[in-house]
């Protein structure tokens, strides 16, 4: 019998100038570049962030993060490494989702750092359809695969991207349903979403 985890999250970016926020809603505008495996997303007609989903890396993520301030929030370390930056954990790309220890697996630290030789002991996720992409919604759906192939889980993402004058806001949705038998996740210190800000994230507690 499959098993389903539903998990929630709203993550909220908020960067003030000063002003009082008037709650008039921004324009959000979603650009695909299929051929750069990328979702641009824009609020008022500048880049807030991309959904990106490369095939050479372990995971999708959304990268880089920008302020309504034009303040990047993200680390460019690995993809964009600045100078006078930290150049540890490689496998912190911008904010993403997945977790540690599924059956046995280590999907969290997974990166190309990791040795060919030790990368039967990680998982790795895979975009395999992006279903929408408009009116500030993305819905994707995705593999958490073994090095071998062999899927664990499918999961059913929506992102919604919203904006204010004074903030930005993601709503992240993931539904993951196992795909061949029982799957188990642990708990670790590290679950299920982490980001390479380099400032405070806030955000709403998870529900399974």
């Amino acid at each position: 019998m499959k098993r389903i985890m539903s998990y929630s999250l709203i993550l909220v970016f908020l960067v003030t100038s000063g002003l009082s926020l008037n709650g008039q809603k921004a324009k959000v505008k979603l650009v695909k570049d299929d051929a750069g495996q990328k979702v641009d997303v824009m609020v008022d007609g500048k880049l807030f962030t991309s959904y990106r989903y490369p095939s050479n890396l372990e995971k999708p993520f959304l990268f880089p993060v920008i302020a309504p301030n034009g303040s990047v929030v993200t680390r460019g370390f690995p993809l964009e490494p600045r100078k006078g930056e930290r150049v540890d954990h490689p496998h912190h790309i911008g904010i993403w989702f997945n977790h540690g220890n599924v059956n046995g697996l280590d999907f969290w630290n997974n990166s190309s750092a990791i040795p060919a030789g030790k990368k039967d002991a990680y998982g790795h996720i895979v975009v395999k359809k992006i279903v929408k992409a408009k009116k500030g919604l993305i819905e994707v759906i995705s593999n958490w695969d073994d090095n071998k192939g062999n899927t664990l889980l499918v999961e059913n993402t929506t992102y919604i991207f919203s904006g204010e004058k004074n903030s930005r806001t993601v709503d992240h949705i993931s539904t993951l349903t196992a795909a061949n038998g029982t799957v188990t996740f642990p708990d670790k210190r590290r679950e299920c979403l982490q980001s390479g800000l380099i400032v405070p994230l806030k955000c709403l507690p998870m529900s399974r």
